[in-house]
């Protein structure tokens, strides 16, 4: 019998079988290696646990069986993409993390929860440093609907790019600084 081969002969080349079917297939053949015929897959969870229980009883002997299923599962994960997120990448996350600390007062009326973000009172509350940090945390299409408020008072003025970090960037350069509205 080949690594290609299951015990009762079904072809288990990864070029063939999705992983699903690997599974599908891997368990069947862990069933009848053991002699349990067909297992119901309400009962699945318990062959699961007895055979990672024995498989950390096992490791604990045999490191090449260690060794073994870590290369295993290390070829079954599928290639990253270029675009997915790495491990520890906390890009949209990292703006929830950091805490903001108010440092002046607004009229509650301009921080509607409903409502797209107000830059401008977003200023005030946080102050210039922490502008960016404040916009970082709402949508792109909340941030695209508050650009009307900074156009309105500049007008003529767009940003570079309709993406979040472009639209950031267009209304720290603009807010930051500006007067208030009504002054």
């Amino acid at each position: 019998m080949s690594s290609d081969t299951s015990p009762d002969g079904h072809d288990t080349a990864p070029a063939t079988l999705s992983v699903q079917q690997r599974g599908t297939q891997g368990t069947h053949d862990l069933c009848a290696a053991l002699g349990l015929g067909a297992v119901s897959p309400a009962h699945l969870k318990y062959l699961s646990l007895a055979l990672a229980e024995a498989a950390i009883v096992e490791i604990g002997r045999n490191s090449a069986f260690a060794d073994r299923v870590r290369a295993g599962y290390v070829a079954l994960l599928p290639a990253p993409h270029a675009g997915a997120p790495k491990a520890g990448d906390t890009k949209g996350h990292s703006a929830w993390k950091a805490r903001l600390t108010p440092i002046g007062q607004v009229d509650e009326a301009l921080l509607d929860p409903y409502a797209p973000p107000n830059p401008f009172a977003l200023q005030r509350l946080y102050g210039d440093a922490q502008l960016a940090l404040a916009l970082e945390r709402y949508s792109l299409t909340a941030l695209k609907a508050s650009l009307a408020l900074v156009r309105e008072r500049f007008p003529g003025t767009e940003p570079r790019k309709l993406t979040k970090p472009g639209i950031i960037a267009y209304m720290v350069e603009h807010v930051v600084g500006a007067d208030p509205p009504g002054s």
